[in-house]
């Protein structure tokens, strides 16, 4: 079986793992290198994908092709797990009595595309032809090309084997005939009609296929794509991962061989799966949320605290097994059950195992049961994700953050939800940080925003720094008036690191004191208010550096301007460096609270923001860009069931698998004031449904993100050893 993957580690997930005997070889699997050979001792694959141009014009290379031409079989494909460059002699190989029938006729099985066969050798013939011109080459090439077109079915799937295998004996079909997955099988024929659609792509462009059988590529590549959509299991109204084999009907999960369950893969099959999706030009919205369901399931499945190493036992052979350690990259299994998701382990009497000890030697040496190819798949899914979406990095499918300023005093607080409504604090409510060391010109916090940093790797909040009640002691003009926010950093949603920017201090506090100033005098200013961040992917700095965080709040130098305007600046991808600010929108009359979101279900970014003058409430507005221009709202487009109850601080989030919007606000005329969560559609209009939060003591203007099964633990870890 062909696996990619050089084994590492595994599994805990309530499993009990025997670690094994003392090791007298031990080394990690990872840590065994390849070798360089002579071309006689490396694999063909090898020679297919690995050597320089020059060597396929060398007869050497015209030998092996003249071996791969000899084989092929009437169908088109070739057998699998062939070292073609080893077999210059067909005779010897042709005394094969079944080989002879199926070189004979179409009849029979030989024909397959496992362990990449049939698409390395058409890989292969694609070099030569490249590098010889001989039309021999070529012709075969496209024998392979109609036989995968051939085998290929309706829904867009591929057999293992092609022509099929009768069915048993009962009329029951050979697990061959099912889509599969397995070991990559369909997904490098995928890859193939991918690259031969495109049409320039090395070494299928020196083959000048007509456009005719690139539209066919192009056919058979998009089948393909929405095959990989249409088998996703589907658990609880939920999309997951892949089984390995899926029924060719049906598209059910599907067993093969004894060992191989219908089950959830995430080792191998899935994480490949995924990285082909995340490879689709233009994807659809169903591509997308494939994508999104699958690494979200993937993340909760990963395994802690174990490597999987190799290492002789006491008779000298070798075997492998699991040890703890802490340090150990994540791992994951090949296999997880349907019904509890958690890992097994199969060997050749048809059982299922959950000690990875439990199986024979002969089964963990000889199959790919754990490793660490998800991770690929989730270090390259955020630049993934940016890209087809517009502005900040959404993921976690567990649970929800609410970031808040407390009612109880001007620090940051959070809660912790699992269903977007029934919330329970941590901390008891307390300050999650020291306000007095993030908050360096008045020592309050307030309107907290949070979200991820664009690229997933870590997170981010801006504060207004205010404290409203200590006005006097600030020796501040008014109670209300503050001069600065907050930029704030981390790696756990724990600890944080911050810098602030006291705007009173003028043009050198930004990085771009070059660029126009929007006040003759800053330190006159007197409100730098609820500022919040929405990643630009498109902005570009003077470096020519692509991408930058927008960050928009509400500003009002009273010497200057007659009321609140909105302006927005820009913050590096460090968090510490900032840009002049620039005149967002003005209305006419004061406005503050903007809270502004991408919508695909309209390509918009949509904005919510709170009026202070014409008829107050919260509004919202549409632009084509972040940057505006951003059009006054329409007068009945507002949270208008509350009556003439005063609203502000809005935060508009999405539930998980839910395209409409929760829209949270403060209703601030009653007393208490109410800070409720309504229903928006998934336009951000039609708002309905209001209900006050549920379980947080002291709720005021903050927001929200969703969380990862590990966040939401590590969270409430951290809370729960706070108390004790």
């Amino acid at each position: 079986m062909n696996r990619r993957t050089i084994y590492s580690c595994l599994l805990a997930m309530g499993m009990a793992w025997l670690v094994g005997a003392q090791s007298v070889e031990a080394q990690s699997i990872s840590e065994r290198k390849r070798v360089n050979r002579p071309v006689a001792e490396t694999s063909f694959r090898n020679l297919a994908r690995g050597m320089n141009d020059e060597w396929y014009k060398t007869e050497e290379a015209r030998t092996v092709a003249d071996s791969v031409l000899a084989y092929q079989f009437p169908s088109g494909g070739w057998a699998k797990n062939q070292s073609w460059h080893q077999r210059p002699d067909a005779k010897k190989w042709a005394e094969r009595a079944d080989i002879r029938r199926m070189m004979k006729s179409k009849e029979g099985i030989g024909s397959t595309i496992d362990n990449m066969s049939t698409t390395i050798e058409m890989l292969f013939l694609a070099k030569m032809y490249k590098a010889t011109g001989k039309r021999a080459y070529r012709k075969a090439f496209l024998r392979g090309f109609e036989y995968l077109l051939e085998a290929q079915y309706d829904n867009g799937g591929w057999p293992q084997y092609y022509p099929l295998k009768r069915p048993h004996k009962g009329g029951h079909p050979d697990y061959s005939v099912h889509i599969t997955y397995n070991d990559d099988a369909m997904s490098n024929v995928i890859k193939l009609m991918r690259d031969i659609a495109e049409g320039d792509k090395a070494p299928y462009d020196a083959l000048k296929l007509s456009d005719k059988d690139k539209v066919r590529a192009r056919v058979s590549y998009e089948k393909a794509i929405g095959c990989i959509v249409n088998t996703q299991i589907i658990k609880d109204g939920k999309r997951t991962v892949w089984c390995q084999q899926h029924h060719f009907e049906t598209l059910e999960p599907v067993q093969a061989r004894a060992y191989e369950f219908p089950s959830f893969t995430a080792d191998g099959e899935t994480a490949d799966l995924v990285e082909l999706l995340m490879g689709v030009k233009n994807p659809s919205s169903e591509v997308k949320n494939a994508v999104e369901c699958a690494v979200e399931w993937l993340r909760n499945h990963a395994i802690k605290g174990y490597r999987h190493e190799m290492y002789r036992d006491a008779d000298g052979k070798w075997d492998r097994r699991l040890v703890p350690d802490e340090d150990a990259p994540l791992l994951w299994a090949r296999n997880y059950d349907l019904e509890t998701e958690k890992p097994y382990f199969g060997d050749r009497d048809g059982k299922k195992h959950d000690d990875y000890a439990e199986i024979s030697r002969e089964r963990r040496m000889g199959y790919s049961w754990i490793g660490t190819d998800p991770q690929g798949v989730l270090d390259k899914y955020p630049a993934w994700y940016t890209k087809h979406h517009p502005g900040n990095y959404q993921t976690g499918d567990y649970g929800y953050l609410y970031c808040h300023m407390s009612g109880r005093g001007e620090w940051t607080a959070y809660a912790l939800s699992r269903d977007g409504l029934h919330f329970h604090d941590l901390i008891g409510g307390n300050p999650i940080m020291d306000r007095a060391e993030h908050a360096r010109i008045e020592g309050g916090q307030r309107d907290a925003y949070i979200t991820r940093r664009h690229d997933g790797k870590g997170y981010l909040m801006v504060t207004t720094d205010m404290r409203v009640g200590s006005y006097r002691e600030l020796k501040k003009a008014a109670e209300w008036d503050n001069y600065g926010i907050d930029l704030l950093t981390s790696d756990d949603l724990i600890h944080w690191e911050s810098v602030t920017f006291d705007y009173r201090k003028g043009a050198s506090i930004f990085c771009d004191p070059q660029s126009p100033d929007v006040y003759k005098d800053w330190s006159t200013i007197n409100r730098v208010w609820a500022p919040q961040i929405i990643w630009d992917r498109n902005y570009k700095w003077p470096d020519g550096k692509k991408g930058g965080y927008l960050i928009y709040y509400s500003m009002w130098n009273r010497a200057e301007e007659k009321y609140d305007r909105m302006y927005y600046s820009y913050a590096d991808e460090s968090f510490t460096r900032l840009t002049k600010p620039q005149l967002l929108f003005d209305w006419g009359y004061a406005t503050i609270d903007a809270d502004i979101n991408y919508l695909p279900s309209d390509g918009l970014y949509h904005m919510m923001i709170k009026k202070e003058g014409g008829t107050p409430g919260i509004f919202t507005t549409a632009s084509k860009k972040l940057t505006g221009p951003w059009p006054e709202p329409v007068a009945d487009d507002y949270v208008d069931f509350e009556g003439k109850k005063k609203c502000e601080g809005a935060s508009a989030f999405q539930l998980v698998g839910d395209s409409t919007w929760r829209v949270a606000y403060i209703e601030y005329s009653s007393r208490p004031r109410n800070y409720r969560i309504c229903t928006a559609d998934k336009n951000l209009r039609n708002f309905s449904s209001p209900q006050n939060i549920i379980g947080v003591e002291a709720p005021q203007h903050g927001s929200f993100m969703r969380l990862t099964k590990e966040e939401y633990e590590r969270l409430q870890e951290w809370s729960d050893a706070q108390k004790k």
